[in-house]
């Protein structure tokens, strides 16, 4: 499946769109995880070999000291034999049962965000593709919300770092808890997130998008600035067909949110990629001439906020 990079993000708020671009690092981590090490096969192999040889060498050594009855010295060497095979091999299953939980943890690290505790880029981008290739064997839909806290440099230049990251924390608590089990949140940036909603129809993304909007919007806690977020909706199959594709179109339809003065939910709709296409030239703008006024037109926007 192609995963080529989706085009770059919204102007204002300065942030890459590579949403389904797994970066070098997180390749290195996916194939330390799950590559075959040979050595330490034959560590494991050379536990059960030396548990094997123990129980060849203990007769012998017991021999020194303590002498056998007529009879029964190979009894007694097969015996040996035999629980060394046994220590040897239940040292083997422990091992391999060590290894296989710290891989599971360290599994789950890979795909947890650790500051707020929600799946991370990684699981996103492995959950649409699984989730898509689902939705399209089952004849289902699949929604996809991205969502952006708005302005939120500013709250890390007048708060300072440390109340950011607690905002994206309550962000974060807030976005799974209305989630559920209908979805999956993620973090899927410095203050991105996105929610992927398997078999639930538009009108459904659209409610809860409004609903998480409307949350945000209200969350007040002791020493927190208010925030609020911008979110875009794309579904398939009305609005794409690919992971890709179903990404771009809700980033599209996010950045028209952003566009049309933030706080609010869009769906994708044929116009937004018109809407979209007008910020292309805003790249040469930034490099050294003034911004131009932005158009004070509100994008179509979702049944949800009419």
């Amino acid at each position: 499946m192609n995963m080529s990079s989706t085009p770059g993000r919204r102007p204002a708020d300065g942030h890459d769109s590579d949403l389904l671009s797994l970066d070098q690092n997180e390749e290195i981590l996916r194939r330390f995880l799950y590559v075959h090490d040979p050595s330490m096969d034959l560590i494991l192999l050379g536990m059960v070999a030396f548990g094997l040889l123990i129980g060849v060498l203990f007769p012998s050594l017991v021999s020194l000291w303590v002498e056998s009855l007529p009879g029964q010295g190979l009894r007694f060497r097969l015996a040996c034999v035999l629980a060394g095979l046994l220590v040897g091999c239940f040292s083997y299953g422990v091992a391999r049962f060590t290894l296989y939980r710290a891989n599971q943890r360290l599994v789950a690290l890979a795909n947890l965000d650790p500051l707020t505790g929600l799946a991370n880029h990684r699981r996103f981008v492995d959950l649409l593709q699984s989730g898509l290739g689902q939705a399209k064997r089952d004849g289902r839909e699949l929604g996809l919300i991205l969502a952006d806290l708005d302005q939120f440099k500013q709250v890390n230049d007048s708060e300072g770092h440390l109340v950011g990251n607690a905002v994206l924390v309550e962000v974060g608590r807030l976005l799974e808890s209305h989630t559920g089990e209908n979805g999956v949140a993620f973090r899927i940036g410095g203050e991105e997130f996105a929610v992927i909603l398997p078999g639930v129809t538009l009108g459904g993304v659209l409610k809860l998008a409004e609903r998480l909007r409307v949350a945000v919007e209200a969350l007040t806690l002791p020493g927190l600035p208010r925030v609020t977020i911008s979110l875009g909706v794309a579904t398939f199959p009305e609005n794409a067909s690919s992971p890709n594709e179903l990404v771009k179109r809700a980033d599209d339809a996010m950045y028209c949110a952003k566009r049309g003065g933030r706080n609010q939910t869009v769906r994708w709709m044929p116009e937004s990629a018109a809407k979209v296409e007008e910020r292309a030239p805003s790249s040469a703008r930034r490099q050294g001439e003034p911004r131009r006024k932005r158009n004070p037109r509100r994008p179509e926007r979702s049944p949800a906020t009419a």
